[in-house]
């Protein structure tokens, strides 16, 4: 399968990353994975954030979100 090179950079700080993937997504998930842990929230956590002022975020498809 062929590669190419992208640029992920962080929204907030401006550093960039280069990354060989084969694909947009496949170079997200590289960088990520090292900066953010996902995982199904507990009911606990989800009363918790939302009474904090958390609002619950809505995505749309890969393609919108890179």
């Amino acid at each position: 399968m062929s590669t190419r090179i992208y640029v992920v950079a962080h929204m907030e700080t401006g550093a960039k990353r280069l990354v060989r993937a084969s694909n947009a997504a496949q170079a997200a998930r590289h960088v990520i994975r090292t900066s953010h842990c996902v995982t199904v929230a507990t009911q606990e956590e989800l009363v918790a954030l939302v009474t904090g002022g958390l609002a619950v975020e809505s995505c749309g498809s890969d393609a919108e979100e890179l």
